[in-house]
């Protein structure tokens, strides 16, 4: 398991599941870090700094730090996510999700607007199961939203994951309809 901490010294740090084997994974370049995801597929931790106004990751293999973004258009990043090659984002400043390529964020670009306040943000596989749910033939994507403490939970089906205009549009509906 991963966490952050912003306290007097900031730091990414991870464990085994049961808490034991506690290790220092990041301790420099930080100062209110959130939001950590994990990418299984390319060996990288990736988290973003609400006080520094950056995107970043650790790879792995390499054992090195990445800044995707600085600055520009993360005001107050918070929550972020992940899922097949796009990294996702709420910021509490422009109150809104973002969407960005996982390899460059040179393309990030607002997915959903109209929210108050979102915290966090969630997206879930729909080739790995958790337990006791169903996602084979869906992905999906919860945002927590501060003002109104609600979830917009938002299944978007397969055959449109491969369309982005159809995939944009089935999340806004979804938020349209469960907001």
């Amino acid at each position: 398991m991963y966490w952050c901490d912003w306290g007097s010294n900031p730091k990414i740090e991870f464990a085994n599941m049961d808490g034991q084997n506690r290790q220092e994974l990041v301790t420099r370049g930080l100062y209110w870090p959130n939001g950590l995801t994990l990418d299984d597929l390319n060996n990288r931790l990736y988290w973003v700094d609400a006080f520094l106004d950056v995107l970043e990751y650790y790879d792995f293999k390499l054992h090195k730090i990445t800044t995707l973004l600085e600055d520009g258009i993360l005001l107050h990043p918070f929550g972020l996510t992940s899922i097949d090659d796009k990294l996702y984002w709420t910021d509490w400043y422009n109150p809104v999700v973002y969407e960005a390529d996982k390899k460059t964020a040179s393309n990030a670009n607002i997915l959903i607007s109209g929210l108050s306040r979102p915290m966090d943000i969630h997206a879930y596989d729909r080739n790995k199961t958790l337990p006791g749910k169903d996602l084979i033939q869906t992905q999906a994507v919860t945002i927590i939203d501060h003002h109104s403490f609600s979830l917009l939970h938002c299944f978007l089906l397969l055959c449109s994951l491969k369309n982005y205009e159809k995939r944009k549009l089935l999340i806004a509906e979804s938020i349209r309809l469960i907001g």
